[in-house]
């Protein structure tokens, strides 16, 4: 059973061309977004692996492997803008408390934020839109 995962955002400040997500096995994956045209090179008199503020980006993956995943991306400066965990299957799964799950990805590369400061920080900084989608 694949699931397709579609993330399509535009930031209002400027992001790490990395996204990482921890599949349900624990392994921590890193992909990059998809830049939306006809902004020219966002990352042009940038660090590499920049994209400039208010550049829309997509990223879309399909995932085989069912179970809570955790999405992270991070502003320029290194901190977390989005780290949410998603479900891929079919159903509504019971998901855990995501501090209980949190002390799971400690070591693999994906910082924690409050759940509270992050809300806050997305509130001011993204336009977003997420989606989870069986094919």
């Amino acid at each position: 059973m694949d699931s397709q995962f579609k993330f399509n955002a535009t930031f209002k400040e400027d992001i790490e061309n990395e996204v990482y997500i921890v599949l349900p096995n624990r392994s921590l994956r890193k992909y990059s977004f998809v830049i939306a045209q006809p902004y020219g090179n966002p990352i042009d008199k940038f660090p590499i692996n920049v994209i400039r503020a208010y550049t829309p980006v997509s990223l879309e993956i399909v995932f085989s492997i069912p179970g809570i995943h955790i999405i992270e991306v991070n502003a320029a400066t290194g901190m977390a803008l989005i780290n949410r965990p998603f479900y891929v299957g079919d159903g509504l799964p019971l998901l855990p408390d995501y501090n209980d799950i949190l002390a799971d990805t400690i070591g693999t590369g994906i910082s924690y934020q409050s759940q509270e400061r992050i809300e806050e920080y997305l509130a001011k900084t993204t336009t977003k839109s997420v989606i989870a989608e069986p094919n």
